[in-house]
């Protein structure tokens, strides 16, 4: 692409949709639980799998289906992402673990980039799942999507997330396939800017976005 990509949005939180990331098959095992195929490693362009490794994990809801998923880089999917706060989701069902009517669950990796277990009374379209990276907390939640000149997402961009407030959050990061940036969360509705340079850009965007969170929290 040759024209230079640049974008900046403004927004006060809300949820978007969800999509797919990845396609296991669900399995039976022996002790009577339904769990998702353990596929081991992410599959093509995924940025995550699933495990069956549920050793010392805590469980949210109950029922036989448990589902636990491992994060991976966005862009490699050569590595898992340790300790890295996530946003949990999925694309056709509520998650009756989640008291916020935004939906989305919000946790924390271990050491091996392992979400929590989650378990359900009846089994869950497995590829309505949707794992990506998390910054800040709270109830309201705004998930962006970066897309080409062709409205098709646009993976491995380098992007800066600023959320506005007495003192505004910076958060930098590279888009998943599916052209998400990291789910920004808040405690209460806030003003949310999204700057996405081409890799070789060089911006002060620090300098920039701040400044346009400063102008937007005068209106």
């Amino acid at each position: 692409m040759n024209a230079k990509l640049l974008m900046i949005f403004a927004a006060a939180v809300f949820l978007s949709g969800c999509r797919s990331l990845s396609e296991p098959e669900q399995a039976v095992l022996p002790d009577g639980l339904y769990l998702p195929r353990d596929t081991g490693k992410a599959g093509q362009g995924s940025t995550f799998y699933f495990t069956h490794d549920f050793r010392g994990a805590r469980v949210h809801g109950t029922g036989a289906y448990r589902y636990r998923l491992v994060l991976m880089h966005p862009v490699t999917h050569d590595h898992v992402m340790p300790n890295q706060p996530y946003a949990l989701s999925h694309s056709s069902i509520n998650l009756p673990f989640v008291p916020e009517e935004k939906d989305v669950f919000q946790g924390v990796t271990d050491s091996q980039g392992r979400t929590e277990v989650f378990a359900f009374e009846h089994p869950v379209d497995p590829k309505g799942w949707n794992l990506r990276q998390r910054t800040g907390k709270g109830p309201f939640g705004e998930q962006m999507v970066i897309r080409d000149f062709n409205k098709q997402p646009f993976q491995g961009v380098e992007y800066a997330l600023v959320v506005c407030g007495k003192k505004a959050h910076v958060y930098r990061g590279l888009t998943d396939r599916l052209g998400q940036a990291a789910y920004v969360a808040s405690p209460k509705p806030a003003n949310i800017l999204l700057y996405a340079p081409l890799l070789d850009e060089k911006p002060k965007w620090q300098e920039t976005l701040r400044e346009e969170c400063a102008e937007r929290g005068r209106h």
